[in-house]
């Protein structure tokens, strides 16, 4: 008898430690999370495009350069009527800044006027800001919505009158609402109850926008991601799945996970989507509908049928796929064993939870983009557009129908890439997942295989397997399989596929399948799946076109250490990702410090210290010439030294180049004013991978590592006018 109770207390000894080893590796793995939000890796331009991050602190350029680069000059533009007058235009430019007190705006005009032909150039200029007050009173100029300063901005495509494809609910939450929180901390201020998003843009740095919605997010995840799996983890795996009793185990599955450490701290709306279906399925799978003695419904599953509606429709308006996934578990819960009268009464609460839902999102999204158009709809230039992809009923932007009618249309995907219907099975489904992929490949070849052989009952050669196939309808884990097989199958009917899309599955995938992962006898699984996420970790968090993020947070110490610094500048990106250039913002007044790599003419690079204070622009201005030819880089420098260059026609020029070391630079060349720039490398940001430019393979196969990794830099160069008839000056 004393053996016995030794053993069992030595059992329960080696239990007690292995759940508090689990708890001990899970508080790190989410500590990682948290360090993650400053890696500096770029996974998808949506990231800052689609989270607001750009639309609402982005750095618009200046009216006079942007008409330059689109060849605006037609009598109706705001900008200017050709010749323009490069004083006019400069001192228009300068007023759209937000950072000119009104004595310093009223020195620009005086300085106009006292010129000698000063009247026809004060003529002009005001002729630039009533045509550009009269926009703004028709609602031409696009303004920040919901912001307290009022500054013309373009806002990204998906957020476009003519396009409105995005709700802008999802933004506001995942940056605007975290920002202004941020803001309310940081300067010890109740945040203002208003719809103003932020007090003051000026006052936020292009870091603390990248960082603060990063943080909001990875604390939110474990909240609306890591609890609700636990909970669903508990319901269905413990006890009887494959992997055990501790369904913590299969929180670290998916703590350890590459999209978690990457994806779950970023302001993915894929992200958002994610949070939504795991709160859904645990709102569906509980426990089934109860009825009082009369009949009628708790009032506990009244609540519960209204919150599955209306998280419905929360995920529906954050992306409009969120439907494939949620559709499932939604009817699994709606039609369960029960009288017809107690269904319908049921599916009336979802019904009218997702009603009054999606007519708030309307509400919202109506208000903001009745902001951006006109009754005709125009684009972010004003002019009027007819036969627009907008759906509209009754005046009201409904921005999931607008979004499905831009996916249906294939020319439209065909612009963002086209790829075969089973990229997301075979490609995107195993680099997202590993080993969860094959499990649930496994999962589903039994039960197909057991519907075709007939079989009622295959359950014994499944736990062979590892697997789990009991998907009887009232199963909570028919739900998750439900959601899993629903989204892959209707998302994977769309020709454009890319694995961000597939994020939402990782909550059925761990539920499912990622206590299998833990069993001891599976120990070599485990070692893959360590080497599996951290190999991708490594590439996606932080190779993969980071240069350009560290590029543009460094934007300002890199124009300062070579003599800008009373003004933007120019960054010309070429061959990278979007620059979002909300980066390139700093704090009014901030002073600082940081080091930068200061390069010589004979092409060798040493670090050096330089500060930064008193900045009176709040950031530098952006040009994405995405993978453009050598023709398009050279025409665009043409018109921007013509337009940043001095009055006296020769000098610091404030434009730079950024682009790989294995894109092709511009040859020598002379634009059709006889231009003859002067080019200088002046930083570069190592350990930048572009998929699209690697370096030649060669140097791989000839042992010839260190000359490939020195290729997988992101270059900046400064371009300056140097004469008017001299020798093109290159440096590298």
């Amino acid at each position: 008898m004393a053996g016995k109770d030794a053993t069992a207390t030595g059992t329960a000894r080696a239990t007690r430690t292995r759940y508090t080893s689990t708890i001990v590796v899970y508080a790190l793995l989410l500590l990682a999370r948290l360090a993650s939000v400053l890696l500096p890796g770029y996974v998808h331009p949506d990231e800052f495009y689609q989270g607001g991050q750009e639309l609402f602190f982005g750095v618009p350029l200046p009216t006079f350069l942007e008409a330059r680069l689109l060849a605006r000059a037609d009598v109706n533009s705001w900008a200017w009527v050709r010749p323009p007058s490069s004083r006019a235009e400069v001192a228009f430019s300068k007023l759209l800044s937000n950072s000119l007190t009104d004595e310093e705006q009223g020195k620009i005009v005086h300085d106009l006027g006292q010129a000698p032909d000063g009247a026809q150039v004060l003529g002009e200029f005001n002729s630039m800001v009533k045509k550009m007050h009269q926009d703004m009173d028709d609602g031409k100029i696009i303004h920040r919505p919901f912001l307290g300063p009022q500054r013309p901005i373009v806002p990204t495509w998906e957020f476009q009158p003519q396009h409105a494809i995005r709700s802008i609910v999802p933004p506001l939450f995942m940056t605007a609402l975290p920002l202004r929180l941020y803001e309310a901390l940081r300067d010890r201020r109740p945040p203002p109850l208003s719809w103003t998003v932020v007090g003051d843009e000026e006052d936020l740095s292009g870091f603390e926008i990248w960082v603060v919605p990063r943080l909001f997010l990875a604390l939110l995840s474990v909240l609306a991601i890591d609890w609700p799996c636990y909970v669903l983890l508990k319901r269905f795996a413990h006890g009887g799945s494959s992997g055990g009793g501790n369904p913590v185990t299969g929180l670290l599955v998916l703590a350890s996970s590459w999209p978690a450490l990457i994806f779950f701290c970023r302001p993915f709306t894929n992200t958002l989507e994610t949070m939504v279906l795991a709160v859904l399925l645990v709102a569906v799978s509980g426990d089934w509908v109860r009825v009082n003695e009369k009949g009628r419904l708790f009032k506990k599953e009244v609540v519960r049928s209204i919150l599955v509606g209306m998280l419905s429709g929360v995920g529906l308006f954050v992306r409009f796929t969120f439907a494939f996934f949620a559709l499932p578990p939604v009817m699994m819960y709606v039609f369960r064993k029960g009288k017809i009268g107690r269904v319908l009464g049921h599916g009336a609460l979802v019904c009218w939870g997702f009603l009054v839902t999606s007519l708030a999102f309307i509400q919202l999204d109506t208000l903001f983009y009745s902001r951006l158009s006109l009754a005709g709809g125009s684009d972010v230039d004003g002019a009027v557009v007819g036969g627009g992809e907008r759906a509209t009923i009754g005046g009201y932007y409904i921005t999931p129908l607008n979004a499905l009618l831009y996916n249906s249309n294939v020319d439209n995907l065909g612009e963002h890439g086209i790829h075969p219907h089973i990229t997301h099975l075979l490609v995107n489904l195993p680099m997202l997942f590993g080993p969860l992929a094959f499990f649930f490949y496994a999962d589903v070849g039994f039960i197909v295989g057991g519907w075709l052989l007939r079989g009622e009952n295959r359950r014994t050669n499944n736990q062979q397997q590892g697997t789990q196939s009991d998907i009887s309808p009232s199963s909570g884990r028919s739900m998750c399989l439900g959601a899993m097989v629903s989204g892959l199958f209707v998302l994977s009917c769309a020709p454009h596929q890319e694995p961000r899309f597939l994020l939402p599955t990782i909550v059925p995938l761990v539920v499912l399948y990622g206590t299998n992962l833990t069993e001891r006898r599976r120990r070599w699984l485990r070692k893959f799946w360590i080497l599996f996420n951290a190999l991708l970790l490594i590439f996606f968090g932080l190779l993969h076109q980071s240069g350009v993020v560290r590029s543009l947070l460094a934007s300002h110490e890199i124009a300062s250490a070579h003599g800008i610094s009373s003004g933007p500048s120019l960054f010309v990106y070429h061959h990278t990702y979007m620059p979002p250039s909300f980066l390139t913002r700093t704090r009014r007044g901030s002073v600082g410090g940081k080091e930068v790599a200061q390069c010589t003419e004979d092409g060798t690079c040493s670090a050096i210290s330089i500060a930064t204070s008193g900045t009176k622009f709040s950031g530098h201005h952006i040009v994405d010439l995405k993978d453009a030819d050598i023709s398009s880089l050279q025409d665009t420098l043409n018109v921007a030294l013509l337009a940043y260059q001095t009055e006296e026609g020769v000098g610091e020029s404030g434009v730079f180049v950024v682009n790989p070391s294995t894109a092709q630079f511009w040859p020598p060349f002379l634009s059709a004013q006889m231009i003859v720039p002067a080019v200088s490398l002046v930083a570069y940001q190592r350990s930048h991978i572009t998929t699209e430019d690697l370096p030649p393979h060669t140097h791989l196969w000839n042992g010839r590592l260190d000359k490939y990794a020195s290729l997988l830099h992101l270059n900046t160069h400064k371009v300056s006018i140097s004469s008017r008839d001299g020798t093109l000056q290159h440096s590298k």
